[in-house]
């Protein structure tokens, strides 16, 4: 336990790289341990080595289905770590089952609360999730992620201006990840305030150069919303010189180019994409 304390630690210190060996030494004396799998997938993922989280998550996956009831009698967290494997597996029905048996032990416990909001959400039950969500932030005010998960709430609501409310919340109370910083961007364009989208994703972009393309395409994409393509050139030129075979920085320069009337050149970018 206390060696699956420490990576558990180490992970949560943001820290997933050197958490991915602690993990790995607690499978090899115990690879039943499903819960060990289960964060290994989870630093893996963090880490970005995707293909290796992915065949950690398969494994996990493979432990649920040996899980039998006196394991779950013996150890009820079983039944929410099993919930989150099967979350990531995208079997909603059976990470729910799951899940509504733990919270029927465990009603109060934080972790299967938030579990219990995403699951909602993604089940199109988002009164639900609005439900728990908000309960949540009563009784732990300066929880940021309750903030970002109401946020994605409103957002896939499309109320854009509850959702930028309480990402902003969130921004006050944390440190900003990139992506926290790339969804209030989206919400500040979903309400047509473009201007404030732009100067929130350049600002993004310029703290994290060649960090995230994702961000800086959105960003080119807003340029060309508001016609300054000289900025959204620039702006897919340089993804596109980091990451040659970015297919959406190749599309966007395409858009531009036709926007520009360079038609020939704007034909080849679309024939490089679909190739």
């Amino acid at each position: 336990k206390e060696q699956l304390a420490r990576a558990i630690v180490t992970l949560h210190r943001n820290q997933p790289a050197a958490a991915v060996p602690l993990f790995e030494a607690i499978i090899e004396k115990q690879p039943w341990s499903l819960e060990a799998h289960y964060l290994l997938s989870q630093a893996l993922g963090t880490a970005g080595r995707e293909a290796s989280a992915e065949r950690a998550l398969e494994r996990a996956a493979d432990l649920v289905s040996s899980v039998t009831p006196q394991d779950l009698n013996d150890n009820p967290r079983l039944l929410l770590i099993s919930s989150l494997v099967l979350y990531d597996s995208g079997q909603l029905d059976a990470s729910a089952a799951f899940l509504d048996r733990y919270l029927g032990n465990r009603p109060t416990d934080v972790q299967a609360r938030k579990q219990a909001a995403k699951i909602a959400s993604l089940s199109n039950k988002r009164a639900d999730a609005l439900r728990e969500l908000r309960g949540l932030a009563l009784e732990r005010p300066d929880d940021a992620q309750v903030q970002v998960m109401l946020g994605d709430v409103y957002a896939d609501m499309r109320d854009f201006i509850a959702a930028e409310k309480h990402y902003r919340r969130a921004i006050e109370m944390t440190v900003p990840s990139l992506r926290l910083v790339g969804r209030l961007g989206l919400a500040q364009y979903g309400q047509g305030r473009t201007d404030l989208a732009i100067e929130t994703m350049r600002r993004l972009v310029d703290l994290t150069p060649g960090r995230s393309a994702g961000a800086s395409i959105f960003l080119g994409v807003l340029y060309l919303h508001v016609g300054d393509l000289d900025a959204a050139r620039v702006v897919a030129d340089d993804v596109v010189r980091r990451m040659p075979d970015n297919l959406l920085a190749i599309n966007l320069q395409a858009v531009i180019a036709v926007a520009e009337e360079r038609y020939s050149e704007g034909r080849q970018l679309f024939e490089a994409v679909l190739m």
